[in-house]
């Protein structure tokens, strides 16, 4: 979870920017940041939000172009 928290956070540039993409306020997602460095677990819907909000960003970033360069 740490990498891909980092992972969004490299997409968007803010954390306000990642807790406003995953619908969450600043303060639940600090909490959730707080959670994931303490190694405590997470609720299964916020993993999932997470992961599919990463698949989300990778997937807009390989359909940019670079991947089509011949």
């Amino acid at each position: 979870m740490k990498e891909a928290i980092g992972s969004l956070l490299a997409a968007y540039g803010k954390n306000e920017f990642v807790a406003e993409a995953l619908g969450y306020s600043e303060r639940q997602y600090r909490n959730i940041k707080r959670k994931i460095k303490n190694g405590e677990a997470l609720p299964a819907r916020t993993v999932e939000l997470i992961t599919l909000k990463l698949q989300q960003v990778t997937d807009k970033n390989e359909c940019s172009g670079e991947s089509h360069a011949r």
